[in-house]
C-alpha cells in the first residue's frame, strides 16, 4: 500500500513538474513576444497609477519591467520560508510557475494597477506574519512595512482602502491570546496600524471619497458581478436593466469599462442610497447564480 501511494506521489510530482514546466516555457515566450507591444485596455482614470502610465508613457516597457520586477519579489519573499531547502534552481522554476500564470502575466505586460496591487498585496501579506526573534511577538518593523503597502494599494484601487485594512487587522487579532507577554508591544501595534488607517482616510477625504458610494458596493459589484455581467442581466429588475441598457455591452467587456461607462449610468441624477440599492442588486443576483464560479475566482 506504501509503494502504491509512493508511486502515485512520483506520477503526480511528474506531473506537476511537465505542466509547470510547459506553463514557464509558454509564458517567457509570450512575455519575449509581446514586451515590445502595448496591450488595448480601457485607460485607467483612478488612483496613482495613471501618472506612472504618463511618466512612461513612450516606453511603456519599463513600466512592465518594474512590475515584473515587483511581482518577482514578492513570490519570493512570499515562497523563501516553504522553500527553504530547495536549491537555488528549484527556487527560481517555483517562482516562475507563479510569475508565468496566464492571468498575472497578462497583468504584467499591462498598463493596469493589477500587477502592483496584487504584489503589494502579496507583500502585505508577507509582513504580517513576520515574527520577532521570540516566536509569536508582533514585529513591529514588519507591521509597518505591511502599513507602508497598505497605503500604496490604498492609492492604486479603492477597493483596498477596505481590503488592505484585512491582513494587519487580522495579524493583530491572531496575536491576542498572547497579549499578556507582549501587552505594550501589542498597544504600539494598534496605535501603528490605526495611524495608517488615518492618513488612509484622512487622504481619501481630501481626494473627495467621503461622498463617493463606490468603495463598499461599487467594489462589489465589479468583483462579484462584472465576469457574468451580460449572462445576469436578464435577472436584473426593469429599472436596473433600463438604467445600464445603453452601456451594458461595453461594461461586459472590461472591468475598467465598470468604472468609466457602467458607473456614470447609474449614478447620474440619482442620490447614495439609490446608487448603493442598484450596485446592490448587482452584487445579489450574481452571488445567487454564481456562488461557486465567485468563491473560486476569489481563492
Amino acid at each position: 500500500m506504501k509503494k502504491t501511494a509512493r508511486r502515485f506521489c512520483l506520477v503526480g510530482k511528474g506531473i506537476l513538474w511537465i505542466g509547470f514546466s510547459v506553463q514557464i516555457a509558454c509564458g517567457l515566450i509570450w512575455m519575449c513576444l509581446h514586451l515590445a507591444q502595448r496591450q488595448v485596455f480601457a485607460p485607467v482614470e483612478t488612483g496613482f497609477y495613471p501618472l506612472l502610465v504618463r511618466l512612461f508613457g513612450r516606453a511603456p516597457q519599463a513600466l512592465y519591467l518594474m512590475q515584473l520586477a515587483l511581482a518577482c519579489a514578492a513570490v519570493y519573499l512570499s515562497l523563501r520560508r516553504p522553500l527553504a531547502s530547495l536549491g537555488k534552481l528549484q527556487k527560481i522554476w517555483c517562482v516562475l510557475a507563479v510569475l508565468t500564470v496566464p492571468v498575472a502575466m497578462q497583468c504584467h505586460l499591462a498598463l493596469l494597477p493589477d500587477s502592483f496591487a496584487g504584489s503589494l498585496f502579496l507583500l502585505e501579506l508577507y509582513f504580517c506574519q513576520q515574527k520577532s526573534d521570540n516566536g509569536r511577538a508582533l514585529e513591529l518593523l514588519s507591521l509597518a512595512k505591511a502599513g507602508v503597502c497598505w497605503v500604496l494599494l490604498a492609492g492604486l484601487m479603492g477597493e483596498y482602502v477596505w481590503l488592505g485594512a484585512l491582513p494587519p487587522v487580522l495579524s493583530l487579532l491572531f496575536r491576542l491570546p498572547d497579549v499578556r507577554g507582549q501587552f505594550r508591544r501589542f498597544v504600539y501595534g494598534v496605535i501603528l496600524t490605526a495611524a495608517f488607517g488615518g492618513l488612509i482616510a484622512g487622504s481619501s477625504s481630501l481626494a473627495g471619497r467621503q461622498e463617493d458610494p463606490r468603495p463598499f458596493w461599487f467594489s462589489m459589484a465589479s468583483r462579484f458581478a462584472w465576469p457574468t455581467l451580460w449572462d445576469d442581466a436578464s435577472y436584473w429588475s426593469d429599472g436596473l436593466r433600463a438604467t445600464t441598457a445603453d452601456v451594458l455591452w461595453e461594461a461586459a467587456g472590461s472591468p475598467y469599462n465598470m468604472e468609466n461607462l457602467l458607473r456614470p449610468a447609474v449614478e447620474n441624477g440619482r442620490d447614495g442610497e439609490a446608487v448603493r440599492a442598484l450596485y446592490r442588486e448587482m452584487v445579489q443576483v450574481a452571488s445567487r447564480r454564481h456562488l461557486p464560479q465567485i468563491a473560486k475566482q476569489t481563492a
